[in-house]
């Protein structure tokens, strides 16, 4: 049981408060919800049964500071995480985006982010797919890291390379890809 003013990462949420517990009747039976305020979504309240183990396993427990530093600190030797075929990548992108480790979304981001430049190297153009996946990965990280380390979501990235020790005066318009 959680209690209010809680936050953690809820699925495809990203993070949110516990703001209320409420009995309601939504498909025409009564249960008691979990009423969770996404942190980077306003006015919106997600309504999650408290009853219902399959979404209570998408909640997920948010990085201590520490913890957000030494993911960063082991940033560059994290591996690519890159298969082909492309349903393969998805299934494995789609996994690493709602299991709770975020390692494999660091690998993710390296991933497509190299896979990009080869790409446009080649004169070619990315999947959208993998755009979309390399997206959804910088935003649940940078979104958490935020939140955690209590500032703004641009500057998170400056973060991590002040961190790693890179110096990029443009840092608030590329992607942790561009660098890791």
């Amino acid at each position: 049981m959680f209690a209010i003013g809680d936050s953690f990462i809820y699925g495809e949420n990203g993070i949110c408060t516990l703001v209320d517990i409420q009995r309601k009747t939504l498909a025409k039976e009564p249960r008691v919800y979990y009423v969770l305020a996404p942190a980077f979504t306003a006015n919106s309240l997600v309504y999650v049964p408290t009853d219902s183990p399959r979404l209570a396993e998408k909640i997920r427990p948010l990085l201590t500071p520490e913890e957000i530093y030494a993911l960063i600190d082991g940033m560059p030797a994290v591996d690519t995480l890159w298969v082909e075929p492309e349903a393969a990548r998805q299934d494995l992108y789609r996994h690493a985006l709602t299991d709770g480790d975020r390692a494999p979304l660091i690998g993710m981001i390296k991933a497509i982010f190299a896979h990009q430049q080869q790409l446009k190297a080649d004169g070619r153009k990315p999947r959208i797919s993998d755009e979309r996946f390399l997206k959804e990965a910088e935003k649940l990280l940078y979104d958490e890291f935020a939140y955690v380390l209590k500032i703004k979501q641009e500057d998170v990235l400056p973060l991590i390379l002040e961190r790693l020790g890179i110096e990029d005066n443009k840092a608030s318009k590329k992607a942790v890809g561009d660098y890791i």
